[in-house]
């Protein structure tokens, strides 16, 4: 369901382990009008005090953390704020651990490479509903785990970004608006989560 962005500003969590890393988003967030970073640590177990107390819009979280895994803040978030989407950073964007990281309820991988504009237009997206970026490698995976399940307009965008679009390319392909696609990419990914969570 697509909502509207908050008024005081989308607030994003950021858990990175390497520093200089951290302290770059935190500012890019940080000085940008219309985000604020509500909470900033190295790893899961700090990270879970700050977000518990001020729950974010987005979470951003590096796949490669010391200590409790990417993996297991994933599951600790969802699990406590089950409305809060989670996107993983990555330095490969053809991490194997990224499909485990969706199965664990993320909605998307960026890499840690994605320029700063695009970055905030991805939490932007992903803070009004959509879903965050995939490469192709991740969607084919993605499609061949959900494709039995997914409605036909689903598999048919995993398919297009399999094949190399990206969200927008994807969209004019279809002839929706980028936001309609990004809804169903939304949507695959948490099916994919709805495999490994009982209840679901």
């Amino acid at each position: 369901m697509r909502r509207l962005a908050p008024e005081g500003g989308i607030a994003v969590a950021i858990v990175e382990a390497q520093p200089a890393i951290l302290e770059g988003l935190a500012l890019l967030v940080g000085r940008t009008p219309g985000f604020r970073c509500s909470a900033c640590a190295r790893s899961v177990e700090v990270a879970m005090g700050e977000i518990d107390a001020d729950p974010p819009d987005v979470v951003l979280i590096d796949l490669g953390l010391p200590g409790a895994s990417a993996v297991e803040g994933i599951r600790r978030i969802r699990g406590r704020h089950p409305e809060t989407p989670v996107m993983v950073l990555s330095v490969h964007d053809d991490d194997p651990g990224i499909v485990e990281a969706l199965h664990a309820g993320a909605c998307g991988c960026l890499p840690k490479k994605t320029p700063p504009r695009e970055l905030l237009e991805a939490v932007r997206a992903v803070a009004i509903g959509g879903g965050g970026p995939l490469s192709s490698d991740t969607a084919r995976r993605v499609l061949g785990l959900v494709e039995r399940r997914a409605s036909p307009r689903v598999a048919r965008l995993l398919s297009l970004i399999a094949d190399g679009h990206n969200l927008e390319t994807a969209a004019a392909e279809l002839g929706v608006a980028v936001p309609v696609a990004g809804a169903r990419l939304r949507a695959a990914c948490e099916q994919l989560y709805a495999r490994e969570t009982p209840g679901k």
